[in-house]
């Protein structure tokens, strides 16, 4: 059962590289990348610790799952289908967030929040544009009135669109 903690140790791998690779930067500049990587750490640990949490419990009772339902009456899809739906969810979201911060300097904040927030949208099960929109329209905004308006740390530009 090792195998479902491999999304939270890759989540935090990657949250440590890029807050060692966010060090160089200095002042206000580092608000927005810091506490974004910050709270990425924060979820990764926060899933790791239930991860080991779940693993402990099945191996303290006796012959492990038996197909026993859990309080909402769903048998644990993740036991039942494997890492492949772990890595079905994440995955996506994991590979828009090393592309958004990879973007984030040549196209700029507007651009790779827009990008990040469509694809974990997507992942998140929504389907309507409208709704998409709707998701990744709150989200930005909500990231512009923290970083820029409320802590008043410059959001990127972006060198490419030179906005």
């Amino acid at each position: 059962m090792l195998w479902r903690a491999s999304v939270p140790v890759v989540t935090l791998a990657l949250a440590g590289v890029f807050l060692i690779e966010a060090a160089d930067i200095q002042g206000r500049d580092a608000i927005y990348p810091v506490a974004a990587l910050a709270v990425l750490a924060v979820v990764g640990l926060i899933a790791l610790i239930r991860e080991i949490r779940a693993a402990l419990s099945e191996t303290a009772v006796a012959g492990g799952s038996d197909g026993i339902e859990d309080a909402a009456g769903a048998e644990d899809i993740e036991s039942e289908r494997g890492i492949g739906v772990a890595w079905s969810r994440v995955g996506p979201v994991v590979a828009a967030v090393v592309l958004a911060l990879v973007i984030l300097h040549f196209v700029g904040y507007v651009i790779a929040i827009v990008w990040l927030c469509a694809v974990t949208a997507v992942t998140l099960g929504l389907r309507k544009p409208l709704w998409i929109a709707v998701f990744t329209a709150a989200t930005a905004a909500t990231c512009y009135l923290v970083f820029a308006v409320a802590f008043e740390s410059p959001i990127p530009a972006g060198t490419l669109l030179n906005w």
